[in-house]
């Protein structure tokens, strides 16, 4: 109030409204601290990881750039770089920058996950493969990678270790594209009881889901629950 143009302060409640994740908040301070300061590296980042958090990649990928000139050895900012151009389907600038940041930041399972989505969107699944393993040695409990590994060993019809990875996703995460994977793959290799729950979660969400529905009441015979099925 008494001084408007203390740029210390701008940031400060800029990083008060990131931190309660009220985007756009944060960006009118930051907005106000580059009309003090063009140049200032942290209201540049801040700014333009609160574009990130409200989908807006091709500003956030401009201010980025920008910045980038004088700081290459940022791993924040060149993570939402690549997290940016992943989310805009350009997947090789995807590449570029996510393999640099691991470069910077080598125990950041995010950027491997991403890395690993990346790849995978280009059917490079080799070193999609290499990037999600990588993901879950560093932090064995983050599901979505294994979800990703999963679909991935499901493809080339490796069903042991779909079985495994999809079972290990759904320790921590349950939705609905999990629980038809996995309640397909224990049914086609008749595990009628590992089925039944991955189906019955599924099917809640997908009454109209016909062919699903029959597989989940041949399961039910098959582990001898008639009433249900």
């Amino acid at each position: 109030k008494h001084f408007p143009g203390d740029l210390n302060g701008l940031l400060f409640l800029g990083d008060i409204k990131y931190l309660n994740n009220e985007w756009l908040d944060a960006i009118f301070y930051y907005y106000r601290c580059l009309n003090i300061d063009s140049n200032n590296f942290h209201a540049n980042l801040a700014l333009a990881k609160s574009l990130v958090k409200i989908n807006d990649f091709e500003e956030a990928i401009n201010i980025l750039k920008y910045i980038l000139r004088n700081n290459t050895n940022n791993y924040d900012l060149i993570f939402n770089l690549g997290f940016s151009y992943y989310n805009i389907e350009k997947y090789n600038d995807a590449n570029k920058y996510l393999t640099q940041a691991l470069l910077l930041n080598p125990e950041a399972y995010i950027t491997y996950y991403y890395l690993g989505l990346s790849y995978s969107k280009q059917k490079l699944y080799k070193q999609a493969l290499d990037a999600l393993k990588k993901c879950v040695f560093l932090n064995s409990s983050f599901g979505l990678a294994h979800y990703e590994l999963g679909k991935i060993y499901d493809l080339v019809s490796n069903n042991d270790l779909a079985i495994q990875h999809y079972k290990l996703a759904r320790k921590n995460e349950s939705f609905d594209d999990l629980n038809y994977r996995l309640g397909h793959i224990y049914y086609n290799n008749s595990l009628f009881i590992e089925a039944m729950n991955p189906l019955k979660d599924y099917i809640v969400n997908h009454l109209k889901d016909w062919e699903t529905l029959e597989i989940l009441g041949e399961t039910l015979m098959n582990i001898e629950r008639y009433p249900e099925a």
